[in-house]
């Protein structure tokens, strides 16, 4: 599965996956670097805890990948496994992304 990580923006290119070993193919395609963190949710992707300051509070979530920085331009591959009946969010952990929108949500089938 692709996905394009991009200044405010984090798109994948299908938003199912079938359950199991699932291979992350990230591209940075915007100019600044970005991390990208999976985590298994079972609620909305824009309601992930976060502090004040808008920051996904990580303590307490399951996070199943992590990658990064990935500087722009580059690209890199995670493995995940993706369970049955659980939805899994891809964002960018730096300061202010989660906020400006940089997430997406792939739901298993």
């Amino acid at each position: 599965m692709r996905v394009y990580v991009v200044d405010r923006a984090i798109y994948v290119s299908r938003d199912d996956a079938t359950s199991g070993e699932v291979t992350l193919l990230v591209q940075n395609i915007g100019p600044s670097a970005h991390d990208v963190v999976v985590v298994r949710w079972r609620g909305d992707e824009e309601a992930l805890p976060v502090d004040t300051q808008g920051e996904v509070l990580l303590d307490g979530l399951i996070v199943v990948a992590r990658l990064g920085p990935i500087e722009g331009g580059a690209e890199d591959a995670v493995q995940v496994e993706m369970e049955d009946d659980y939805a899994y969010v891809v964002f960018s952990s730096l300061p202010g992304d989660y906020a400006a929108g940089m997430r997406a949500q792939i739901t298993t089938r």
